[in-house]
């Protein structure tokens, strides 16, 4: 007969940054982890942590910082389901898998989603259409919410596209 094992109490009051490579439970390391506020992860793997409620309702609660890494799908729910759950996110970082993808319509889709929040920056590596980068302040004010008067910052250099609000 096997010995019983006992389960591990965790206990990771110092961690703040995680980054998940794989798919795995995350759920008994955030709830160790009270000040994590930084999560790097990836597209696929954020597909499926999503689904886990438990795992949501942290994640809602303490991520406020944010980086995708590989997103492959601009058409994806999946933004949508972040600007749900990431409720508290102050920073979103956006690696596309493959950065030569057009990503206009993907920016002034997240600008909606986060129009309602205030203080987002926004990193996006990805390309642009030349008509957008011709003028990027303009376009991004004749295409979405924000104003001339609004104030915020964008930039796009080496195929990263930075927004501050």
């Amino acid at each position: 007969m096997p010995p019983q094992s006992k389960p591990i109490n965790l206990k990771l009051p110092f961690l703040e940054h995680i980054e998940i490579s794989g798919i795995c439970k995350l759920f008994p390391v955030l709830n160790a982890a009270p000040n994590v506020d930084y999560m790097i992860i990836y597209f696929d793997c954020l597909k499926i942590l999503v689904d886990d409620e438990s795992t949501c309702h942290l994640l809602q609660t303490r991520i406020i910082r944010l980086n995708v890494i590989d997103w492959v799908d601009i058409k994806s729910d999946l933004l949508q389901r972040i600007s749900q759950i990431f409720s508290s996110l102050r920073h979103l970082v956006i690696t596309m898998k493959d950065s030569t993808l057009l990503i206009d319509d993907f920016l002034l889709e997240i600008l909606s989603l986060w129009k309602e929040k205030s203080r987002l920056s926004l990193d996006i590596k990805g390309s642009l259409s030349e008509e957008t980068k011709k003028n990027l302040r303009q376009w991004i004010i004749n295409h979405s919410h924000i104003r001339t008067e609004d104030s915020f910052a964008v930039e796009y250099n080496d195929n990263w596209f930075d927004f501050w609000f």
